[in-house]
């Protein structure tokens, strides 16, 4: 450096958590070019600090949308996993309830017994009941 370079400012800011050096005014500045340099450092960092706490912002306010499209996922889940539920216990109700209006099945060596055989589509089984032939259809 110079000799006539002093005295020396250096305009450092913190940007991103690190220190950035921003400015350098020499010595052989006048007063007015001194306070010229500091408004137009002022101004820069005023800038850039306004740039990053818009950033802050807006990633504060994707998180947020974020969480709240997580919250609202998961309560769209329960309510289906509930109505999945409601169904299911539902459907067991009605079997329950059917079964029980069924009679008994006779034995194989009982006399007078019909048999139902119901095939199942797309090869699932076949379905095989026998029945008094005075049970009565409901």
């Amino acid at each position: 450096m110079e000799h006539n370079s002093f005295p020396l400012i250096l305009i450092v800011i913190r940007s991103h958590g690190s220190l950035e050096l921003v400015n350098v005014i020499e010595g052989k500045n006048t007063p007015s070019e001194v306070l010229l340099n500091l408004i137009q450092s002022h101004e820069s960092f005023e800038q850039q600090r306004l740039r990053e706490v818009d950033g802050e912002i807006m990633r504060e306010k994707r998180e947020n949308l974020k969480k709240q499209q997580e919250d609202e996922y998961e309560q769209s889940l329960q309510a289906d996993l509930a109505k999945e539920r409601a169904r299911q216990e539902e459907q067991n109700a009605n079997e329950q309830e059917s079964k029980a209006r069924l009679p008994e099945e006779p034995s194989d060596t009982e006399k007078h017994i019909t048999r139902l055989k119901i095939r199942l589509p797309n090869d699932e089984g076949i379905l095989m009941r026998r029945f008094r032939i005075n049970d009565t259809l409901q």
